[in-house]
């Protein structure tokens, strides 16, 4: 059961399905329900967001997203893709920013299998652990079946997180070319 939101927290619904073409997703339909986040100037409830969060960055301030992030104890993951123009550089791009392991093999299932192995932080008693991802400027210069692909691996690694009991919410961006 997702906790209510306090009453002086301003909502809105969302639909956490937004993506298309990932039919083979084995957990997509737990993920498909309508929720309510806080709206984009207030992420001092990280609680009230469900476990697991795949979603367009959108208007979504980082500023904002990483300092719920920090307050609810959250492990804050940043990638900035603009200067990446295909999956492989996404893949070195990912392996520096998030720290993976140096034999890691640049390749999507070995990104599912360094996502699961980043540890989780212990919060205080009360919160629970979890991460918030931020992946800006996915390029289209990148095909979209690779974008489509590369989210679909943080979408089965938040559902694989949350049958831990480990929030992952993961915020997206897409940008056109230079």
């Amino acid at each position: 059961m997702t906790p209510k939101p306090p009453a002086s927290i301003t909502t809105r619904p969302i639909i956490t399905n937004v993506f298309y073409g990932f039919s083979k997703c084995p957990r997509r339909d737990a993920m498909s329900t309508s929720h309510t986040i806080p709206t984009k100037h207030d992420y001092s409830a990280l609680s009230a967001l469900p476990l697991t969060l795949l979603e367009p960055l959108g208007e979504r301030p980082l500023a904002g997203l990483k300092q719920a992030a920090l307050a609810g104890q959250q492990q804050w993951l940043y990638a900035d893709l603009s200067k990446c123009r295909s999956l492989s550089a996404i893949l070195h791009r990912l392996q520096d920013l998030f720290r993976l392991p140096a034999d890691f093999g640049h390749n999507l299932d070995a990104l599912y299998d360094s996502l699961l192995d980043i540890p989780a932080p212990v919060p205080a008693p009360g919160l629970t652990p979890g991460f918030v991802v931020v992946l800006e400027s996915i390029l289209s210069a990148v095909p979209k079946t690779d974008r489509q692909a590369l989210l679909a691996v943080f979408e089965q690694v938040a559902a694989d997180f949350a049958a831990r009991g480990v929030a992952y919410r993961l915020y997206y961006s897409q940008a056109d070319q230079d």
